[in-house]
């Protein structure tokens, strides 16, 4: 069976643990310090907290900015559950926008119609390995005085260029490039197992704000900004995370170098082997973003036969997010068809990525999807 998800775990996961173990400090200390540091380095963010999941990471950052109820979100509408569900559960109300056909980001030119009196902040999120056109979303942020949270689950190593060129590409200097989540007034990633590097469960949020930073810190710790204290300073609840998930997590980031190049290694390796069916097509990666594949995603015409061609192989195949406007507990928050959100769903399937899928394993899969064409 060629499998969707399998981490890259190494000797050092399994050193960091031991020593997190024999320290008898499970709890947040050495390795999650470390961990934060880690991320700093990467993105260049002054202030980083370590959250269980990313789906409570947007929840705090959405808590910690103290929004009228049922003010509206805008979310594009093609993405996991997690980044509408966290805008419901904080109290607020998701607005989704359609995406853009090639490159499945939010659609730039979709966005100000949506936005109302009532519209406090935007979520982009950055699909797939690649950035959502987030120079144009903060200058629409800036020109409604809206507040941003970036949820970068799957862009963990990931940078954008802040200048483009006249032709939508990057500037091409270095200098101008920016990690993304570290655009907006939060960034979320994700650390779940199937993502670039992982502890199993977990999260990260990022931001420049010491204010933002520390209503957050209160959030996730009691009402406390250290622990060892009794004297709480607002209502918080408990959103850390152990030691042991820290130790996996600092093992995994120090591998984030070689899994971007095995991942883009991979990718090119399937747009060689596919690249000759006419039926298959291809999302375009923006121009102006760096890239770690999150998965090979294609569409078909055939989605259920291609999927069962697939799988018949022992190919585990995935399908694209289903539109968030079209989930049953959301539907009441939505008033429009978002018809690309919609395509992509009934003609999207990702093909495995991670470092385990040989070329062996593409060619197999390859052959397949060859062979399927050509009953």
């Amino acid at each position: 069976m060629i499998i969707q998800v399998q981490p890259l775990i190494g000797n050092k996961e399994y050193e960091y643990v031991k020593d997190a173990l024999d320290r008898s400090w499970l709890s947040e200390g050495k390795y999650t310090q470390m961990l934060c540091e880690k991320i700093q380095q990467i993105t260049d963010a002054k202030y980083v907290l370590p959250v269980p999941n990313c789906t409570l990471g947007l929840f705090l950052c959405l808590k910690s900015l103290d929004l009228p109820a049922n003010s509206e979100v805008i979310v594009t509408d093609f993405t996991f559950f997690a980044s509408a569900s966290t805008i419901v559960s904080a109290g607020l109300k998701p607005v989704f926008v359609d995406v853009c056909k090639d490159t499945f980001q939010i659609d730039i030119n979709k966005i100000e119609e949506k936005i109302t009196k009532n519209t406090k902040a935007i979520m982009p999120v950055h699909v797939y390995g690649h950035g959502s056109d987030i120079n144009e979303v903060m200058k629409i942020a800036k020109k409604h005085n809206l507040k941003v949270i970036e949820d970068a689950a799957q862009v963990l190593g990931v940078s954008y260029c802040t200048h483009g060129s006249s032709d939508g590409n990057c500037c091409g200097d270095t200098s101008k490039m920016k990690h993304l989540g570290m655009f907006g007034d939060f960034g979320v990633f994700s650390l779940y197992a199937d993502k670039t590097v992982t502890m199993g469960e977990g999260g990260i949020i990022i931001t420049n704000s010491k204010s933002s930073y520390e209503k957050l810190q209160l959030l996730r710790n009691q009402g406390r900004l250290n622990s060892g204290t009794f004297i709480h300073d607002a209502i918080g609840m408990n959103f850390r995370i152990t030691d042991l998930q820290a130790a996996v997590g600092c093992a995994q980031v120090d591998t984030l170098s070689d899994i971007k190049l095995q991942r883009n290694e991979t990718y090119k390796k399937y747009l060689e082997s596919l690249s000759s069916i006419d039926e298959i097509s291809f999302m375009k990666v923006s121009a102006q973003s760096e890239f770690i594949p999150f998965r090979f995603p294609i569409m078909v015409n055939d989605i259920d036969d291609v999927m069962k061609s697939l799988e018949e192989k022992g190919i585990q195949t995935r399908r694209f997010f289903y539109p968030m406007s079209m989930q049953p507990p959301l539907k009441k928050f939505s008033s429009s068809f978002n018809k690309i959100s919609n395509r992509l769903y009934e003609k999207g399937v990702c093909l495995p990525i991670h470092a385990d899928i040989s070329a062996d394993d593409i060619d197999l899969i390859a052959k397949t999807l060859k062979d399927h064409y050509k009953k």
